[in-house]
């Protein structure tokens, strides 16, 4: 899980490996249309690296190469990513994140967005919208009939069964419980598919001051196991 630092961001394919993001500070090429505030402060003298020299100065060992995949503005304050079957990339753009005391600014929306390279040269060249009403979103999951999101204190499923990267209907809440106020860096995230087609995800938990220990928030709607912070939820409730 990445958290929005207070630079730009570069996305870059990994060739033999997966897809990584770099947090290393880039160029501002310019707002695309309808885009969301930017909520990221870049102090007027740092010195920003454009994405193709970034994504050269990674030291690698051999049979491995990095390439600029996509940069600012066509994918701006990444927070997660996933690719779905068939090999586009999901990602998640936070903007409400905030700092202290805030933590998250409610009056801005978070977006998940698909990048798909269509001409194969390893370069991002197709960027849809796929939904921009979301607040603390920290994962996303892709499955056959739509999309998983965490956005505390929530696991919301945004139905999408006939593929056509366009929600179906508003998202539907199936799990809360989770921390969404004093949690900040250890809030809910790390949504993954796992071996055996059920799906997992990570969170922390923030005693309380003066407390040594904090009991988990509770979790309903679904059976679970808790183990070391991760949340082990069970194939049938993921349908």
């Amino acid at each position: 899980m990445f958290f929005p630092m207070r630079c730009g961001w570069v996305l870059c394919q990994a060739w033999l490996s997966t897809a990584v993001i770099s947090g290393v500070c880039l160029a501002q090429a310019g707002a695309l249309d309808s885009e969301p505030q930017d909520t990221q402060v870049v102090a007027p003298d740092v010195a920003l690296r454009p994405a193709e020299q970034t994504a050269a100065s990674f030291r690698l060992p051999p049979g491995f190469h990095v390439q600029a995949f996509a940069e600012e503005p066509m994918v701006r304050q990444p927070i997660a990513f996933t690719f779905d079957s068939r090999g586009r990339l999901w990602v998640v753009e936070n903007y409400t994140y905030a700092e202290q005391p805030a933590n998250y600014d409610l009056r801005y929306r978070d977006r998940i967005i698909i990048l798909e390279d269509t001409d194969h040269d390893g370069r991002a060249d197709r960027r849809r919208v796929f939904w921009a009403e979301g607040q603390r979103v920290t994962s996303v999951a892709v499955s056959w009939n739509g999309v998983y999101a965490l956005c505390a204190p929530y696991l919301v499923f945004l139905p999408d069964r006939d593929q056509d990267d366009i929600p179906d209907g508003p998202p539907q809440i199936l799990l809360d419980g989770w921390n969404d106020q004093a949690i900040r860096h250890n809030i809910v995230n790390g949504l993954r598919w796992g071996p055996t087609a059920g799906c997992t995800d990570a969170t922390g938990f923030l005693p309380p001051r003066g407390s040594a220990s904090q009991a988990p928030a509770p979790i309903s709607a679904c059976p679970s196991t808790a183990a070391s912070g991760v949340i082990i939820r069970k194939k049938s409730c993921l349908k």
